[in-house]
């Protein structure tokens, strides 16, 4: 999506993902060096993700915090931007699902960029928008916990509007034509809704 906005430019991406474990198990020493990973240049931006479990209780959110404060000192000390991404709900019939739980996800990642001077990327926010909107939709994979493709869509239109402060609207990307021209506009509209919303 960023190679088509903007086609002048080269854009490199690198993932460290470690499966059912906490944002503290990765090793941030070995991923913040660029060369590690094969990577020519130094990173502009680390965007860092909790595990879904990771807020169950105090212990747990108090630690995310933690490492949130430790990984982004060390970026920040490399001249490296920090981003938070906000993960989406658990789905009411998954066995991890708590009430309260998309509250203390909130909550507790907007202390942690607070904290940290991190850009938050609230894609729970985006995912609770469009269900508002359209009930039926498809966000979550049938597990109730994993993002299905159109999930994985809203959460891309949503980072791309926060890293751009610009509207994913318009945007052709569509892979392998398994989406519908009507669920692109929507889920753009509902990633511009949030972004917008949050900044005004």
């Amino acid at each position: 999506m960023l190679g088509e906005a903007y086609p002048e430019m080269t854009f490199t991406f690198k993932s460290s993902t470690i499966s059912a474990a906490r944002l503290h198990h990765h090793n941030f020493d070995h991923l913040i060096d660029h060369k590690n990973l094969g990577v020519k240049e130094k990173y502009d931006l680390i965007i860092m993700q909790a595990g879904s479990f990771e807020f169950s209780n105090s212990e747990f959110r108090k630690k995310y915090i933690e490492t949130v404060k430790e990984f982004s000192s060390k970026a920040k000390n490399a001249d490296i931007k920090t981003a938070l991404y906000m993960f989406h709900d658990y789905l009411p019939y998954e066995r991890r699902y708590r009430e309260n739980n998309l509250e203390e996800v909130i909550a507790t990642h907007r202390q942690a960029a607070l904290e940290t001077d991190s850009l938050l990327l609230p894609i729970a926010l985006a995912f609770e928008k469009a269900y508002a909107k359209r009930s039926d939709i498809k966000l979550h994979h049938p597990d109730g916990t994993h993002p299905a493709l159109l999930g994985h869509y809203l959460a891309a239109y949503t980072i791309f509007a926060y890293l751009t402060n610009s509207t994913p609207v318009g945007l052709k990307y569509n892979y392998l034509n398994q989406l519908s021209d009507e669920d692109i506009l929507f889920l753009q509209n509902i990633a511009w809704e949030t972004y917008s919303q949050q900044n005004n």
